[in-house]
């Protein structure tokens, strides 16, 4: 993806956040705890060009195996951190037809 990003806080915005525990009330609380981990070392990357920003995929510490997709945007708040757009819950399967799409890229 070729880009460069100054190093930065990510937050999830007040808005964000009740989108998603209404959306996902059982996602929410139990993937929250994760998403400084799964941004931090992410396993895929990509854009699906249909949206703002980039999604990171991992796998949750301790999950057994589940993964999270979090969508950030790239551009910097006016308080200077990026800022998480969506997360959620997705299966291996969902992560391969991505990737076979070239929506989604190994970090490695």
């Amino acid at each position: 993806m070729q880009l460069e990003l100054v190093p930065g806080d990510l937050i999830v915005p007040v808005g964000i956040e009740i989108h998603i525990s209404r959306q996902r009330p059982g996602e929410y609380a139990r993937l929250l705890p994760h998403l400084g981990a799964v941004t931090a070392n992410p396993l895929y990357v990509g854009d699906d060009f249909k949206n703002e920003g980039i999604e990171l995929v991992g796998s949750a510490p301790g999950s057994g195996g589940e993964f999270i997709l979090v969508a950030i945007c790239l551009e910097i708040d006016s308080t200077g951190r990026y800022q998480v757009r969506t997360f959620y819950a997705t299966s291996r399967e969902k992560i391969e037809r991505r990737r076979q799409k070239g929506v989604l890229w190994n970090i490695l």
